[in-house]
């Protein structure tokens, strides 16, 4: 015999792409099942687990395998690109991407500025139209 249990849950950013309206950009109850883990209530919400990195129960990081309790809030987030969660537990065992950019070679001093204000990094491409380097890993 199964118990259910409610859970809130929130999704950030691209992730509200696989909510229905309803759900979108707020928190939602969700009534489960028990046992459920995480990777299984991303399953149900029609979220791959590829596009999670970072889930937190109560605002503590939380692995794939973590079974939320009653009345948790559970905070389900994709790839962060501006900020380093690197020393938080996360859902992948390494970054989803990282984020390069390709510039125009004319675009020399926005690179620097990227760089140095925002330490991206970057890659001057002298071309005026497809660069054949897009493909390939810097």
């Amino acid at each position: 015999m199964s118990v259910l249990k409610n859970i809130t849950v929130r999704c950030f950013a691209e992730l509200n792409d696989f909510l229905p309206a309803g759900q979108k950009q707020t928190p939602f109850a969700l009534t489960l099942n028990e046992p459920v883990t995480v990777a299984e209530i991303a399953e149900i919400l029609g979220i791959p687990l590829s596009e999670i990195d970072l889930v937190t129960v109560n605002g503590t990081p939380a692995g794939r395998s973590h079974r939320p309790l009653e009345n948790d809030y559970v905070a389900i987030y994709p790839v962060f690109e501006n900020f380093d969660v690197s020393s938080l537990q996360t859902v992948q065992k390494k970054p989803l991407r990282i984020t390069r950019f390709i510039l125009d070679a004319h675009l020399g001093k926005l690179a620097r500025y990227l760089e140095r204000i925002w330490a991206v990094s970057t890659q001057s491409c002298v071309c005026s139209c497809f660069c054949d380097q897009l493909g390939k890993t810097f």
